[in-house]
């Protein structure tokens, strides 16, 4: 996902590549409470000026949609390095005693 619509908002995906332009334009992290706290997600109030610009709709959106790429990968990339730590466990012994 690249992009979520709360409350009649639109959030963009950000990572640690794009959310200084996020952040240069003072916009902030979609929020919610969760067990007394605020929680904040990886997607950034979308600037006013992609609902007057096209081309800058379409920057913002590729911006966006590049940090969802990025995401995915790395979570892909984090799956597999667990499976393989999981393939260089011994695999579990039975004690003598168990059937």
């Amino acid at each position: 996902m690249f992009a979520i619509v709360m409350n009649q908002q639109l959030y963009l995906k950000v990572d640690e590549q794009n959310r200084y332009d996020f952040e240069a334009l003072g916009l902030s992290p979609f929020t919610y409470p969760m067990k007394g706290r605020q929680v904040a997600l990886s997607y950034w109030s979308a600037p006013d000026v992609i609902f007057d610009e096209s081309e800058e709709a379409v920057r913002w959106a590729q911006s966006a949609w590049a940090a969802a790429a990025r995401g995915h990968v790395a979570k892909a990339q984090a799956r597999e390095k667990a499976k393989a730590r999981l393939k260089k466990r011994p695999a579990p012994t039975r004690s003598a005693g168990s059937h």
